[in-house]
């Protein structure tokens, strides 16, 4: 589970699907749910982080290192708990080196499906569709950073968003979508 800084009024809470943490989510005040953000947004008032840590008491909570050194109440909430520190998360689009929620979860809390597995279904799919053309999940990924680019994204959100550690291997997809255009 990871919190972050929302807004200066607001706390973005951050987890894999899990039932029970939506349960106990869903007890906190003033509480509601960011489908574009995919996270929990609480109000950041000390009585929303005293609800926090008595809801969330026990869990690992992985708190952005802004927050800490903005506030002491999630300082001394990280050295009661097993709560960490993080720069690297942040909610609102900068580097970010493992994902906050997992795209394709898997039966854990802490797993995700194999590369292999999500090829199997894939495979499977496309042969109950009948469909004949040699297209792979690989392929999939192209479509998707194509038809984002199509729709005007930023190439660098788009370089985030596959993982991509240099601009040159995302300018290959550009180059590929502009060429298909012509």
């Amino acid at each position: 589970m990871n919190l972050e800084k929302y807004s200066e009024v607001e706390l973005a809470l951050l987890f894999a699907y899990d039932a029970e943490l939506i349960e106990r989510t869903k007890k906190l005040s003033r509480r509601y749910w960011s489908p574009q953000h995919r996270a929990w947004i609480v109000p950041y008032y000390k009585q929303s982080i005293h609800e926090m840590m008595e809801i969330f008491k026990g869990e690992e909570v992985i708190i952005a290192s802004q927050l800490l050194q903005e506030n002491e109440l999630l300082g001394s909430w990280m050295q009661k708990n097993l709560v960490k520190a993080n720069a690297k998360h942040n909610i609102k689009g900068e580097s970010k080196k493992q994902p906050l929620v997992e795209l394709f979860p898997g039966q854990g809390k802490k797993r995700h499906l194999t590369e292999r597995t999500v090829q199997k279904v894939f495979e499977q799919a496309k042969a109950r569709a009948l469909v004949q053309k040699p297209v792979t999940v690989h392929s999939l990924r192209h479509s998707f950073a194509t038809h984002l680019l199509e729709a005007g994204t930023d190439l660098r959100h788009i370089q985030e968003l596959l993982g991509h550690q240099s601009s040159r291997t995302t300018d290959a997809t550009r180059m590929s979508a502009t060429n298909s255009a012509l």
